[in-house]
């Protein structure tokens, strides 16, 4: 059983399973009735919902009433039938019936009722729309797919009822070019100017305009949004600000470093001209033992970004949930002795602490947020390949507020 706390306890999850619409778990496919009279029904475009429907050929015009229940709202439409007629799709404008839009999943139940036959129904949820933001380098495993981790929670989503095409889009993968903030070290002004560096430049440059598309191409009022490693870091700097934040109901973060990671620096040291991306996944705790001196370091750099995200954590809204791994020693703290050059401490060994292997357990939580544990042995970077986290993620995803 998945780990809840009693005020995510979804209604709508019960609602689906007792529908029969997955055979396990919350899903937002759409159902047909058993004797297959509605082929089909949900949002074909932003605010149309639309059914397709099955009737025997009639042999005289005659009128079919459907009706559309939207959470307590109750819409109905007189449609006529012309003789020979063997099929109807039916379709409702929420925006012409002032339907508000969506700030949470919205649950459905579509009939039709032929003026001499039982009413013919479908159920099913109707899912905010999310975005999933890919960590660090995440836009380099794109090139090669045997090692991109991202397609089985993308593939778990449009199982789910997840769209990424058609003319009602819930789902979008946030791409942003991590990568060429190290690839830019010869000429950094340049590709800042290009392609911007750091965590708040992404998610200004990236995940807005995404974020935008999203709610453009659905009848959503807000959003959710699955950031793994970096990409959860993104959605809280998205979130930041009052207008952005009542933009997304939820943020789900897989294996983010909220504390920052000691393998940044073992990675990239303190090179002057550290790239503002590597500055952000810093972390923001004393990391850096000298054993001679037997204290700790100032460090060399230090990540304003987190330090100033972290003072306040929380945005009014909006519902953060953690899912981190603890099964594996991870870097925590670097003894060092003091260096020349470049690098002004030469690292000797590490100190480890539970984690996925680069962020530790207690940098990837944030007090207050609804945490899920782990212990199934998957490192950092294949996260978003474990079925649990998948299940996990839709479990929140499909949750009411």
């Amino acid at each position: 059983m998945l780990p809840c706390r009693a005020t995510r306890v979804s209604w709508l999850a019960v609602l689906v399973w007792a529908a029969g619409l997955l055979p396990g778990h919350a899903s937002f496919a759409v159902a047909s009735v058993s004797d297959g009279r509605v082929l089909h029904a949900g949002m074909s475009a932003p605010a149309l919902f639309s059914a397709q429907v099955q009737l025997p050929a009639t042999t005289s015009p005659s009128v079919m009433i459907a009706t559309l229940h939207l959470g307590r709202r109750l819409l109905s439409h007189r449609v006529k039938l012309a003789t020979g007629s063997t099929g109807v799709t039916v379709t409702f404008n929420l925006a012409q019936a002032h339907v508000p839009r969506f700030t949470s999943p919205m649950p459905y139940r579509f009939c039709v009722r032929p003026t001499d036959d039982s009413p013919r129904c479908s159920v099913g949820v109707i899912p905010l729309p999310v975005a999933v933001i890919h960590g660090i380098f995440g836009d380099l495993a794109a090139l090669s797919p045997e090692m991109d981790p991202y397609p089985p929670l993308l593939a778990a989503l449009r199982r789910s009822g997840y769209a990424d095409t058609g003319g009602y889009r819930t789902l979008t993968f946030v791409r942003y070019p991590s990568v060429t903030a190290f690839l830019g070290l010869v000429d950094h002004s340049l590709q800042k100017r290009l392609f911007g560096d750091g965590v708040t430049d992404y998610a200004a440059r990236y995940l807005a305009p995404a974020v935008q598309g999203l709610l453009a191409e659905s009848y959503a009022a807000r959003v959710d949004l699955v950031g793994h490693s970096m990409g959860g870091l993104l959605a809280r700097a998205y979130v930041r600000t009052p207008a952005n934040a009542g933009r997304v109901r939820d943020v789900v973060m897989i294996g983010t470093p909220n504390l920052g990671s000691a393998r940044t620096f073992m990675e990239v040291g303190s090179m002057a001209n550290l790239p503002e991306t590597a500055r952000d996944l810093l972390p923001t705790y004393p990391y850096l033992y000298d054993e001679g001196q037997r204290g700790y370091l100032d460090p060399p750099v230090h990540n304003l970004f987190l330090s100033a995200l972290n003072m306040r954590p929380f945005v009014a809204g909006v519902s953060i949930t953690c899912i981190y791994e603890g099964s594996f020693p991870t870097t925590a703290t670097l003894v060092v002795r003091g260096g020349v050059g470049p690098n002004r401490y030469q690292v000797l060994r590490s100190l480890d602490a539970i984690g996925d292997g680069t962020v530790t357990a207690q940098s990837a939580i944030l007090p207050g947020a609804s945490l899920y544990s782990l212990n199934d042995h998957i490192y950092h970077a294949q996260l978003p390949t474990d079925p649990h986290v998948q299940k996990i993620v839709l479990h929140v995803l499909l949750a009411a507020t």
